[in-house]
């Protein structure tokens, strides 16, 4: 069973790198960044959000990596058919997006930043979230009130 595990792991590491294929933003979950915390969530976890795949990136000290992420968000965005954004002081603050699901799929797209440095009092900390399924824009916003 031991051994099993990896060659499982491995066969399943395409079709998860697969997901954010063709987005901007899908480096930040591909690669290891000094102090980030990176979240993979897939299977009967994620089923009653109705999601299929689930992937986070977060991280602290935020100036070394804002201007880059912040870019790679807007440019995603000019794929998405829905979205809300708003800013703080010129700086995309937060970003809701839907994007088109990819070829040969039905499960919606979505991706959600934001950039808590930026509130006054708020915490060096950046989000971006990648996440895959049945779930509407509606209930995401919901959840992420929660």
């Amino acid at each position: 069973m031991k051994r099993l595990l990896p060659i499982l792991l491995l066969l399943t590491f395409p079709a998860v790198i697969k997901a954010q294929k063709g987005l901007n933003i899908a480096d930040y979950f591909t690669h290891k960044f000094a102090k980030a915390t990176l979240v993979r969530v897939e299977g009967r976890e994620l089923t009653p959000y109705h999601l299929t795949l689930y992937r986070s990136f977060s991280i602290g000290e935020t100036a070394y990596v804002v201007d880059r992420v912040e870019q790679c968000v807007m440019a995603d965005a000019r794929q998405a058919y829905s979205k809300e954004t708003g800013e703080l002081g010129g700086r995309l603050y937060y970003a809701f997006l839907a994007l088109p699901p990819r070829t040969g799929q039905q499960e919606n797209r979505y991706i959600f930043y934001r950039n808590a440095s930026l509130r006054k009092g708020g915490k060096d900390e950046l989000t971006l979230v990648y996440m895959e399924g049945s779930v509407t824009m509606d209930e995401l916003k919901k959840l992420f009130k929660k």
